[in-house]
């Protein structure tokens, strides 16, 4: 999976960003997401044999797939950056793996490390930290689980590594968000995680960020959640920045600014999943519901194996009236997702605007039973409690998640289909107790 890190390297006229892609002589060159994983991989471990079981373990991490799978992202990789008469810069290395061949100049951030030579510990932490972000782009329960080991190992390694709290950071968002851990518990977590990091490497903008998201999404204190987020995209170098403030801006309705932000986030980190998700819905609250398609659909095309891609383009295929995209889409989600009833409840909106409202409450009971084995993040399905039970049952699901201080609240409450509320007065008393206004 594409892994976002600061790390630039240059070999002949090329020029990988792994937060931004490869580029030919400072023009964009469009891989797909596997291809890019694959040569990361390879340059990480630059003019060493890789085995292809690494490989496919590193960039296939929890779908099946063969040999054949790896040979095609090989093969298209050398037809991408061998040029003619040349001798590739994958070499294969018979019965044994692939070996990058050419020589790199590497440019390396060390995120919050002090001053000085980068020592060896230090080089192994951000190793870490970058397979823990690889972790993350799937946003599927047993990988985010994989990044908590990665970058608890960082920390064992470097304990000054700003990427590894911020990375901690974003692991205990995401597990709060589909409620597999509690929020309160996440909150506490988070404060220490937030605390630490701005004391260990008080220059990291990742740290930064984090603390600013935290604030905004956990606290609802917008006053700091601005201020760091602003500091946070002066100092980082990646996607991290923009995306915070697009957050923030995005939960203060400030809908413009937001895509303006978010539009940023998503243009150096084509492959991250965040960025392309928040980016969906800043377009949708905008109003641009064409441009989130057409956005929701190229994240999908080229990210095949993450979740929210395709949860993302239901939402967007509902809202467009395009049920029958929605319904494949959704159902993508489902698959990927192993029916997690907070991805299965994009289903249900896709089966009631199809028309198909039996199938719909089916699937809805689905997701309250299988709710009952984990904690049901409210917030998170309001939508599809207003279409099956009604704007009564919805605003108690929503004032559930004002009592809880639910992190996605901020987030969710913004969501266009929840927008036929704006005239009740529980829903205003939401808006307030989220804004403090």
């Amino acid at each position: 999976m594409f892994v976002p890190d600061s790390t630039i390297y240059e070999f002949d006229e090329y020029r990988l960003a792994p937060s931004q892609g490869l580029y030919r002589s400072g023009q964009y060159v469009p891989l797909p997401p596997k291809e890019l994983a694959v040569l990361c991989a390879l340059i990480a471990r630059r003019g060493t044999i890789v085995s292809k079981e690494q490989l496919i373990a590193e960039v296939w991490p929890h779908d099946y797939t063969s040999n054949e799978s790896l040979t095609r992202c090989i093969y298209v990789l050398r037809r991408t950056i061998d040029a003619v008469g040349r001798s590739s810069v994958i070499q294969t290395v018979h019965r044994r793996g692939y070996r990058f061949a050419a020589v790199l100049k590497v440019s390396e951030s060390r995120f919050g490390v002090g001053g000085g030579a980068t020592t060896e510990n230090q080089r192994l932490a951000i190793d870490q930290c970058r397979l823990g972000f690889g972790r993350l782009g799937y946003c599927n329960r047993g990988d985010i689980e994989q990044a908590v080991v990665c970058f608890e190992k960082a920390l064992r390694l470097d304990e000054y590594c700003g990427l590894a709290y911020a990375g901690l950071g974003e692991t205990t968002i995401l597990q709060a968000g589909h409620g597999w851990i509690g929020v309160s518990d996440a909150r506490e977590m988070l404060r220490g995680m937030a605390d630490m990091g701005r004391s260990v490497a008080p220059d990291s903008g990742e740290v930064l960020a984090i603390s600013a998201t935290v604030a905004a999404m956990f606290e609802w204190d917008w006053a700091r959640a601005e201020r760091e987020a602003v500091q946070a995209e002066k100092l980082c170098d990646d996607y991290k920045g923009p995306l915070a403030r697009g957050l923030i801006a995005y939960c203060r309705s400030r809908t413009k600014e937001a895509v303006d932000h978010l539009s940023r986030a998503v243009e150096i980190a084509p492959y991250v999943p965040h960025c392309r998700s928040m980016y969906t819905l800043a377009l949708l609250n905008h109003g641009s519901i064409d441009a989130a398609l057409v956005h929701a659909r190229d994240a999908a095309r080229i990210l095949p194996s993450v979740t929210h891609a395709f949860r993302d383009y239901a939402t967007a295929a509902v809202l467009a009236g395009r049920t029958e995209e929605a319904l494949s889409a959704a159902e993508r989600a489902a698959q990927l997702a192993d029916r997690e009833p907070h991805v299965l409840a994009t289903l249900v909106s896709a089966l009631y605007e199809s028309g198909d409202k039996s199938k719909a409450c089916e699937t809805y009971a689905e997701v309250l039973r299988r709710g009952n084995e984990q904690r049901i993040v409210w917030s998170y399905i309001a939508p599809e409690v207003l279409l099956i039970e009604g704007r009564g049952r919805c605003l108690e699901a929503l004032e559930t998640a004002v009592a809880e201080r639910c992190c996605l609240l901020p987030v969710k409450m913004l969501d266009p289909r929840l927008q036929a509320l704006a005239d009740e007065p529980r829903y205003q008393a939401v808006v307030r107790a989220v804004h403090g206004e």
